[in-house]
């Protein structure tokens, strides 16, 4: 499970995109609040960034997801 390429991306942007711009497949939106979007990635990474950059990106951290986060987005809480 670990092995799969699950990334929390934490984007803050100079322009808020809209609410329905990461709605690609494998893209979730997990909050936003002011200029800042975080994002749980499991595919389209690529075009995530694409999104991003029109809307002008101040600031970009991944943080690492752990096993027991995996292993629930698997098989559910």
């Amino acid at each position: 499970l670990m092995r799969q390429q699950f990334k929390r991306l934490h984007l803050t942007f100079a322009t808020m995109p809209p609410a329905d711009a990461f709605a690609l497949d494998g893209v979730a939106e997990l909050s936003r609040d002011g200029q800042n979007v975080v994002l749980e990635i499991r595919d389209n990474l690529n075009a995530v960034l694409a999104t991003a950059v029109t809307y002008g990106i101040t600031d970009m951290n991944m943080q690492p997801i752990t096993l027991e986060e995996v292993f629930l987005a698997y098989y559910g809480s």
